[in-house]
């Protein structure tokens, strides 16, 4: 887990530049996993069956972690090879957890932004006032289970309020023979950059 104490990117190996997971956590490196690309390397998150979760995830720790930050990445419909998938589109989930080490309250939201053939940029902002040291985690999920269940605070998380993001995406429009439906996802350019 990195630390760091400024404004700037707060992420390690954002891009996966090396081919390698450094500085990420991979629940199931079976299903989850590094293809070469045009633009770099992407994860690959795979279909999972139901009531089953994978999550590729890292933890960054800010130790004044007042002030405003971006949270942005790409996302697309994908092949185990990291290779758009025609036609298909899906909502993904990805958590961010704001963990305090500074015995004040903690933040989560999950969002659930919509991957489809091509590229689509995802960009949130929010702010935090009067922070001491804070343990970001960010976590991109591939489950299969009931919609109810993946927005549900997870049990032990008491103490956490809901952040207020600020979705800056872009909008995305879906060809109008999109079929919605469970697939790979890929992921890449991943940013948490704190702005001031």
């Amino acid at each position: 887990m990195a630390e760091h104490q400024s404004t700037g990117e707060l992420l390690i190996n954002r891009d996966f530049a090396n081919g390698d997971f450094f500085g990420w956590s991979v629940s199931d490196p079976e299903k989850i996993f590094l293809a070469r690309q045009e633009s770099g390397h992407v994860a690959v998150l795979m279909h999972v069956p139901y009531a089953s979760r994978i999550a590729l995830q890292q933890q960054v720790t800010q130790e004044r972690a007042s002030g405003s930050y971006i949270l942005s990445f790409w996302l697309r419909t994908s092949d185990k090879r990291g290779n758009a998938i025609p036609g298909l589109a899906r909502n993904t989930t990805v958590h961010l957890w704001m963990h305090p080490l500074d015995g004040q309250v903690g933040y989560w939201d999950i969002l659930d932004p919509a991957a489809a053939q091509f590229w689509g940029r995802r960009v949130y902002r929010f702010s935090l006032k009067d922070r001491g040291s804070i343990r970001f985690a960010i976590y991109f999920n591939n489950d299969n289970a009931r919609l109810d269940t993946q927005r549900a605070m997870p049990i032990g998380r008491e103490g956490y309020e809901r952040l207020a993001l600020v979705d800056e995406s872009p909008d995305l429009v879906l060809p109008a023979d999109s079929d919605v439906g469970q697939c790979p996802y890929a992921v890449r350019d991943v940013s948490l950059f704190k702005v001031a």
